[in-house]
């Protein structure tokens, strides 16, 4: 529909006499014609890299959170890695204590023989 209306106004400026030799008024339209539509294009292509970086940032943002909740989920494992080693140790401590000092390593003491 544009490309007809366009070719329209064309042919009316030569039809109509406004100029005899159309490629003066015809190139000056058609670049005005191609400076608006590089303007349009390039506010579109704005308007799409705002989007693009509003979802990068969110993106950023999402990897950020992440790698703090990988950070404390390390600091926890560390922490229940010691504590168990803690927990071993006081077992076998007790254990220990329990058998007697003459006690056998297997776990037989006395009470087995």
């Amino acid at each position: 529909m544009r490309r007809n209306a366009r070719a329209t106004f064309r042919t009316e400026l030569l039809v109509s006499g406004i100029e005899s030799f159309p490629y003066g008024l015809l190139t000056m339209i058609v670049s005005l014609e191609a400076i608006f539509l590089s303007t349009f294009v390039m506010i579109s292509q704005n308007r799409a890299d705002e989007k693009r970086q509003a979802l990068a940032d969110d993106q950023w943002q999402l990897v950020q959170l992440e790698q703090n909740q990988n950070e404390e989920l390390i600091t926890m494992s560390h922490q229940l890695l010691d504590l168990t080693k803690e927990v071993h140790r006081m077992t076998s401590r007790v254990q220990e204590l329990v058998q007697g000092p003459g006690a056998a390593p297997g776990g037989q003491g006395a009470s087995d023989r």
